[in-house]
């Protein structure tokens, strides 16, 4: 099926409308409530992975944020330095290391998220029953890898 210019310019004006009102309420949230401990973009993104995920190695957390070894060395060192996260080695393998949540941390992932679910359910209520089951059904095809 043919998909016409005037669609895509229209869906085009609405994503970029609606990733501004996210960047913007992101932003928002970032300032009152992770101000205090001066976090930087790439810091909270490994927080929500490891609130998402729970402790992970250090090589998962690069894969499923792209970011490399390196980069994320020094990220992890920062959540560290700020008593957010921690490094703990295997004791099967001492290669491996992984990283966990520390309490502050988990604290700030707990109202990181908190903010986020407040976000979609104001978006949600704007639309009636049947048009919220078809948003999500559209959102899951839209997002889906491959």
């Amino acid at each position: 099926m043919e998909i016409n210019e005037t669609d895509i310019e229209e869906l085009t004006h609405y994503m970029e409308k609606l990733i501004f009102q996210l960047q913007e309420t992101e932003d928002d949230h970032r300032s009152k409530c992770c101000a205090s401990q001066d976090l930087h973009l790439h810091e909270i993104q490994v927080i929500v992975y490891l609130g998402q995920n729970g402790p992970s190695k250090m090589k998962d957390i690069g894969n499923g944020l792209s970011v490399s070894l390196s980069n994320l060395t020094v990220i992890v060192d920062k959540l560290e330095e700020k008593t957010l996260a921690d490094r703990v080695r295997s004791t099967e393998d001492r290669r491996i290391v992984m990283v966990h949540l520390a309490n502050e941390g988990q604290d700030i992932f707990d109202a990181h998220h908190g903010m986020k679910l407040e976000m979609c359910k104001s978006m949600l209520k704007k639309l009636k029953l049947d048009e919220r089951a078809s948003y999500l059904e559209l959102m899951k095809k839209i997002t889906a890898q491959g």
